[in-house]
């Protein structure tokens, strides 16, 4: 695979919409307690494959 298009697949506008949701509810998460800071990682990176596996099907 071209390494640009794998880029691409990352770094693109949506990218910022896929993890915003993540951040969010972590702020929200902030209110009632402690954060989970492993999750927060697990869910950031679950954020990006998905998003980056719907980029490359299409």
């Amino acid at each position: 695979m071209d390494t640009m298009r794998e880029i691409l697949l990352i770094c693109h506008i949506p990218f910022s919409a896929t993890i915003s949701p993540v951040l969010a509810g972590t702020a929200l998460a902030a209110l009632e307690g402690p954060i989970r800071y492993d999750i927060l990682i697990v869910l950031l990176l679950a954020a990006l494959f998905i998003q980056a596996s719907a980029k490359y099907a299409q």
